[in-house]
């Protein structure tokens, strides 16, 4: 078999791979090539066998998302234990997550996030840290201060 042929499906998935729109998709694109060879035996005296090879190669490329910062405060009897400071990138990506016994709103100052927290449900905040400075976390309700943001280059 001719590698010609071979050789135009693979550029023509590498193409397509390789298009001009961009993959958001999470799937990695994946190549595969499958080469033949013959090379011929002799059994016997005037007689040639043809033995066949296959190799398969795939190659699959990776793209790791961007890294976020995971923070997360437990509320016990309505306050925390000791208020901490999260020292955070500028512009970097970060997931609050709140889990309380009581029910409040979670209010990330500066930013002027919200979201809701109640036993058993957790508040969720995500959010890109485009702001330098000291952001507040607090229970909006009761007014108790849960934590605060460093963020800086």
């Amino acid at each position: 078999m001719s590698r010609r042929p071979i050789f135009l499906l693979v550029l023509t998935l590498v193409a397509a791979a390789c298009s001009g729109a961009a993959d958001t998709s999470t799937t990695p694109p994946t190549i595969s090539e499958t080469t033949t060879s013959q090379a011929p035996a002799t059994t016997s005296p005037g007689v040639t066998e043809t033995t066949q090879t296959t190799t398969t190669t795939q190659a699959t490329t990776t793209t790791a998302g961007p890294a976020v910062t995971l923070i997360e405060i437990v509320v016990e009897g309505g306050t925390v234990d000791r208020v901490e400071r999260f020292d955070l990138p500028l512009d970097g990506a970060v997931r609050l997550v709140v889990t309380a016994d009581v029910s409040d709103e979670i209010h990330l100052h500066v930013y002027d996030l919200h979201a809701d927290v109640a036993p058993g449900q957790e508040a969720v905040i995500e959010f890109d840290a485009t702001i330098a400075g000291v952001i507040e976390i607090e229970m909006e309700d009761s007014g108790v201060l849960i934590g605060e943001l460093q963020v800086a280059p």
